[in-house]
C-alpha cells in the first residue's frame, strides 16, 4: 500500500509540475507574440515594411509584402498556433471537428470584406491585411468568451444581440452599404432558438457573412464585369483536387474528412491565383509565392495542390493517432492544423477568386 499511495503522489506531482510549465510557456509565447508585434509600432527602422505597406494599400497604392513582414507574420502566425495548443492543454479543451467548421462563416467574412476593399469602399483600414484578420478574430474571441463564460441564456442571447448588432451597424457604415444588406438582422431572433455553443458562435458569423456577401453583390452589381471562366476552371481544378483528396484517404486507410477541405482550401487559393496571373495580368504580392509563380506559374499551383494534400494528410493521420491511449493531444494539434490551413488557403483563396470574377 505504501508503495502505491507514493506512486500516486508522484502522479501528482508530474501532473502539476506539467500544469505549471504549460502555464509559464503560455506566458512566455504572449509575450513573444506582444512584443514582436510593438517592435515595427516602435522602431522606425521596421515601420516602412510593416506600417507603411499597410498604409499604402488603404491609399489604393500598389504595395506588396516584403520579406520583414513576410518574416514577422509567419513568426506570429506559429505562435498564435503553438498558444492555442498550450490554452487547450492548460485547461483541458478537446477541440472538435464542429468546432472547426463553425470558423468557416468568418473566413469567408474575411474575404468578402477584402474584396469591398478592393472594390474601394467608404472607410479603408479595418479591411487592410492584417487588421481586417484582428478585427475578424477579435469579433470571434468575443463571441466565444461570451457563450462560454455567461451561464444564464437570457443574459447571453441579449449580449450577443447587441454585439451582433454593434458588429453590424460598425461594418455597415465601414461599407457604406445599401439599406437592404441590413437583413443580415434578420438572424438575429435565431439566436434564441440555437441551443449549443458551436451554432450560437457560427451564428455571429454568419450574420456578418451574409452582410459582407450582400453588400459585395450591391457594389460590385455597379462594375457589371464577370469573368465566368474563371469560376469554370477553378471549379474544375477544385473537383478533380477533391476526388484524389478522398483517394489519398482510402488508401492510406485513414479518411479524408480533413485531407479533402485542406487539399479544397490550399488549391482554391493556388488556382485563383494562377489564374489570375496567366489570365488576367494580375501580379503576386507574397514574397515566396512571387518566387514560385516568377519560376514557373504551372509549379506554383502544383506545389499548392501538393502542399495541401500533404498538410490533409498529417492532420489526418494525427488525428487517428489520436484515438489511441494517451494520446489525445493529438487530435488538437490535427485540428489546429485544420483550422489554420483552413484559414490561409479558404480566406485569400475565395477573395482572389471574386476578385478575377468582378475584375476588380
Amino acid at each position: 500500500m505504501k508503495n502505491e499511495y507514493s506512486w500516486e503522489i508522484t502522479d501528482d506531482h508530474e501532473q502539476t509540475s506539467n500544469h505549471n510549465r504549460v502555464k509559464v510557456a503560455i506566458i512566455v509565447t504572449t509575450v513573444l507574440m506582444v512584443v514582436i508585434g510593438i517592435i515595427p509600432l516602435m522602431s522606425g527602422g521596421l515601420r516602412k515594411y510593416i506600417i507603411e505597406p499597410i498604409v499604402e494599400d488603404a491609399s489604393g497604392f500598389p504595395s506588396s509584402y516584403n520579406v520583414v513582414n513576410t518574416v514577422i507574420y509567419a513568426i506570429e502566425l506559429a505562435l498564435s498556433a503553438y498558444l492555442v495548443y498550450l490554452l487547450c492543454a492548460y485547461f483541458k479543451i478537446k477541440i472538435k471537428y464542429t468546432h472547426i467548421l463553425m470558423f468557416v462563416p468568418y473566413i469567408l467574412s474575411a474575404a468578402f470584406l477584402r474584396v469591398l476593399e478592393d472594390i474601394n469602399v467608404t472607410f479603408h483600414y479595418i479591411f487592410i491585411s492584417p487588421i481586417l484578420q484582428l478585427f475578424v478574430g477579435f469579433t470571434f474571441v468575443v463571441v466565444t468568451l461570451i457563450v462560454s463564460l455567461i451561464r444564464q441564456d437570457t443574459i447571453k442571447d441579449s449580449l450577443l444581440v447587441i454585439f451582433t448588432i454593434t458588429i453590424l451597424a460598425f461594418l455597415y457604415y465601414s461599407i457604406g452599404a445599401d439599406p437592404y444588406a441590413l437583413t443580415a438582422i434578420a438572424l438575429l431572433p435565431v439566436y434564441h432558438f440555437v441551443k449549443t455553443k458551436e451554432g450560437k458562435i457560427t451564428l455571429m458569423g454568419l450574420s456578418v457573412m451574409v452582410l459582407a456577401f450582400l453588400s459585395l453583390i450591391d457594389k460590385s452589381s455597379q462594375i457589371g464585369v464577370f469573368h465566368w471562366e474563371s469560376l469554370k476552371i477553378a471549379i474544375a481544378i477544385l473537383i478533380i483536387v477533391s476526388s484524389i483528396a478522398v483517394l489519398a484517404g482510402i488508401t492510406l486507410k485513414i479518411g479524408f474528412s480533413m485531407i479533402v477541405p485542406l487539399a479544397v482550401a490550399q488549391t482554391l487559393d493556388g488556382s485563383a491565383t494562377f489564374i489570375a496571373v496567366t489570365m488576367y495580368g494580375y501580379y503576386e504580392k507574397h514574397v515566396v509565392s512571387g518566387v514560385l509563380i516568377g519560376h514557373n506559374p504551372a509549379l506554383y499551383l502544383v506545389v499548392k495542390i501538393l502542399l495541401g494534400i500533404f498538410l490533409g494528410i498529417l492532420a489526418q493521420y494525427l488525428y487517428k493517432q489520436g484515438e489511441r491511449p494517451h494520446s489525445s493531444d493529438l487530435k488538437n494539434i490535427s485540428h489546429i492544423i485544420l483550422a489554420y490551413g483552413l484559414a490561409l488557403g479558404l480566406g485569400p483563396g475565395t477573395r482572389d477568386l471574386l476578385r478575377v470574377f468582378f475584375g476588380v
